[in-house]
């Protein structure tokens, strides 16, 4: 695929940017385009990509724990100021 100065101008003006060196975006965007023109070539050990699934869970499973103990006082003793069992915070006026 050829990128034209014609195509970075039009996309320039689509995107609402100024293109100041449009030989340099041009070069820039040919290079973009020939990667991906890499990519496409590459060959894929599967067939159909989209149809893989993931067949090692190990990282997805875990135990989930519901603390069935009240830790109410453990996050207020963190608190600079509390009141009753509340953060107490100075009042913000604008």
């Amino acid at each position: 695929m050829s990128i034209t100065e014609k195509d970075v101008l039009r996309a320039g003006k689509l995107a609402r940017i100024k293109i100041m060196d449009v030989e340099k975006v041009s070069h820039q965007l040919q290079g973009v385009f020939n990667w991906i023109d890499q990519l496409n070539e590459a060959h894929s050990q599967v067939e159909n990509p989209e149809l893989v699934t993931q067949t090692d869970n190990r990282h997805l499973e875990r135990d989930d724990l519901n603390p069935t103990k009240d830790q109410r006082s453990l996050i207020l003793q963190n608190a600079p100021h509390r009141v009753l069992d509340f953060f107490a915070v100075p009042k913000v006026k604008e």
